[in-house]
């Protein structure tokens, strides 16, 4: 069971992703944290600017690489 308090109620923004190397990403509200289920470790990986929230998470093909969007239309790149 997952807890995620402050993830945005909205049906066209895409909040989760697991990838391949079996991370799960997640945005709540202004926040993104990844969680290492191997370890059970969870870590903030980023945080959008005042006044915008995370719109999109998902990793690349292969898990190497998380992108998330932020609601201005910015992306970020995490390695």
């Amino acid at each position: 069971m997952l807890h995620a308090p402050g993830m945005v109620d909205d049906f066209y923004l895409n909040l989760l992703s697991w990838s391949v190397q079996n991370i799960v990403a997640i945005a709540l509200a202004k926040n993104t944290y990844i969680w290492k289920t191997d370890s059970g470790d969870v870590v903030q990986v980023g945080e959008s600017p005042k006044g915008t929230y995370i719109s999109l998470v998902d990793f690349s093909n292969d898990g190497s690489f998380l992108g998330t969007r932020i609601g201005s239309g910015e992306v970020e790149l995490w390695d």
